[in-house]
């Protein structure tokens, strides 16, 4: 599998040294943390042209767009406004930034609550707004693909494949949006344990992108399923189980590590995503 890294991992730092970590890592390309400090206002230019030089001078591809654009509903079919105070949550900034990067792919986010707790009128706003996004961003040349994650409408195991379906059967180029795949969290191990390899066959053949990290149960019991994060190898989730999947779904994409480590021993910042890299490529 194609590797890359995701700023959002290093963002208490400048985009410029996420950027020559990853290079020194061996990752092929990266996805940007689609929030300042990494991204530059819309008004700079200028900013946006040394952030392509940037990656471009570090030998790496722009991978995708990591956008913060999350559409919501609340009563029936009324959408929530965006925030006025969050500019880089609308859709204006996730789709001009995305232009000005000439991002290949830009994420968004299905909403601000899990699967059952929309009701199905919501469901079906926040799913118009989502079409609305792809379908803008289509006709930029844009891959939309749709964040795997907890409080939205793709953060169970069982009705993310018929969410991204139907959205795909309603945008004008279903090829260009899809989802970004990784293993629902939080969730008890032994259902990590249990149902990733169904749940990659399931849903790699909707996905466009991939975001990888795993997990390892920590010594003391922790009630609400989040467990520290540890190499990609080493961890709850077996990861070898993901390579036949994406073969059988004829998936190209990338494998994006989207976090360092937490449980990682001695091993700095360099030796920890260079073992995270080195073992995607082998996926």
């Amino acid at each position: 599998m194609k590797s890359g890294f995701c700023t959002i991992a290093m963002k208490d730092r400048p985009v410029t040294e996420a950027i020559e970590a990853a290079a020194r890592a061996g990752a092929e390309s990266i996805e940007l943390w689609g929030r300042a400090p990494h991204l530059p206002d819309l008004g700079d230019l200028m900013g946006f042209e040394r952030l392509r030089k940037n990656i471009r001078d570090a030998g790496l591809v722009l991978a995708a767009l990591g956008s913060y654009y999350r559409p919501d509903a609340t009563d029936g079919d009324r959408p929530v406004p965006a925030d006025p105070k969050d500019t880089e949550g609308t859709i204006g900034f996730a789709l001009e930034a995305a232009v000005r990067l000439q991002a290949p792919i830009v994420r968004i986010w299905g909403g601000e609550r899990n699967y059952s707790d929309y009701s199905d009128a919501q469901r079906r706003v926040v799913m118009r707004q989502i079409i609305r996004f792809a379908d803008l961003a289509s006709e930029e040349g844009l891959q939309v693909v749709l964040e795997r994650h907890n409080r939205t409408l793709t953060n169970e195991w069982d009705t993310t494949e018929r969410v991204v379906q139907t959205i795909r059967e309603r945008v004008e180029h279903p090829e260009l949006f899809g989802l970004c795949y990784q293993v629902p969290y939080p969730v008890p191990a032994d259902e990590l344990r249990r149902k990733f390899a169904s749940d990659a066959q399931a849903l790699m053949h909707v996905s466009l992108h991939c975001h990888l990290q795993n997990y390892q149960v920590p010594d003391t019991n922790t009630e609400d399923h989040r467990y520290p994060r540890t190499f990609l190898k080493d961890g709850i989730v077996d990861y070898s189980k993901l390579s036949p999947a994406a073969r059988a779904a004829g998936y190209e994409g990338w494998g994006m590590i989207e976090f360092l480590p937490d449980e990682r021993g001695s091993a700095g910042t360099d030796e920890a995503l260079a073992k995270d890299i080195a073992f995607t490529k082998t996926l």
